[in-house]
């Protein structure tokens, strides 16, 4: 069992790996013993371009503030390099579709390795956490709020991945063993008109593939299904 968590969560500029940059890390190393934090950074990263001002409304960071308070992105990579080597385990929000991409590909950019990242187990608890049977999203607020937790100052990366341990730490257990699960992605078999079905209950349409699906851990197709008014099936590994 794991004594020690990094949570983690990243603001950017934007959405794309290669486009865009990371201008925080929010890192919180968490003891899952005595269930409580053990350390919390905030690193803001000066990116070398133009924070949009979307991004700015939403996570309360510009240019300005960056320039003159943010660490160079080689030398905030390094130190959260350094953070990794204090875990046993690592977790994060829809790590596995954004963080991570964001992390190899700064990594690319700046020389620095990662050997650490890929020796570690994940958690991530967009599949992984324990919602609430009412809660078809998987976002963290919604991961949160099945935790029957607030978080006041969302977007902020260090107050996010706080949320993240503490979703982490309630439920370490069954948490863990779903990672044991491969995730799939599972397509809604709905008919044109009820679509809606589909997309109440968070499915997307998939334009490569002209469906409705979604992914989740291979361990929760039974109960998805069970809630559902209509048909799944597995139709790839992701």
């Amino acid at each position: 069992m794991p004594k020690t968590l990094l949570a983690f969560d990243l603001e950017t500029t934007g959405l794309s790996p290669t486009e865009d940059r990371i201008i925080e890390y929010g890192i919180i190393l968490w003891d899952l013993v005595a269930h409580r934090m053990l350390d919390a950074y905030s690193l803001l990263v000066n990116p070398g371009i133009e924070v949009p001002a979307r991004i700015t409304a939403m996570v309360g960071l510009t240019t300005e503030q960056l320039e003159r308070r943010g660490y160079p992105p080689e030398a905030a990579l390094r130190m959260f390099a350094g953070c990794l080597r204090g875990a046993d385990i690592i977790a994060g929000h829809n790590m596995l579709n954004f963080d991570i991409p964001f992390l190899h590909s700064e990594s690319e950019r700046t020389g620095v390795t990662l050997p650490w990242l890929e020796r570690h187990q994940y958690i991530d608890t967009r599949y992984d956490a324990i919602y609430h049977p009412d809660i078809w999203g998987r976002t963290l607020v919604e991961a949160i709020k099945s935790a029957g937790l607030t978080n006041p100052y969302a977007h902020r990366g260090i107050f996010d991945a706080l949320m993240v341990a503490e979703v982490v730490d309630q439920n370490l257990e069954a948490i863990l063993a779903k990672t044991k699960y491969p995730i799939v992605t599972i397509q809604a078999e709905v008919t044109y008109p009820n679509r809606l079905q589909a997309q109440q209950r968070k499915y997307y349409w998939d334009k490569t593939q002209k469906a409705w699906v979604k992914q989740v851990r291979r361990c929760d197709l039974e109960a998805e299904q069970t809630a559902l008014p209509f048909p799944i099936k597995e139709i790839t590994h992701v």
